[in-house]
């Protein structure tokens, strides 16, 4: 009953730490653009597309 609940406590503060960490970290996106049609060629139907 003992180690249970030793194991269980483990979880539940690895847990949380390992969310004060994530939560912690700085977040850094690239900017997005979407692709201008001429730089997609896909014909109708077409389901895998080249880009150039």
């Amino acid at each position: 009953m003992k180690m249970t609940k030793l194991v269980s406590m483990s979880t539940i503060a690895a847990t949380v730490l390992s969310g004060l960490l994530l939560a912690a970290s700085p977040v850094q996106a690239a900017s997005w653009a979407a692709r201008k049609p001429s730089e997609i060629q896909i014909a109708k139907g077409q389901k895998i597309y080249t880009i150039q």
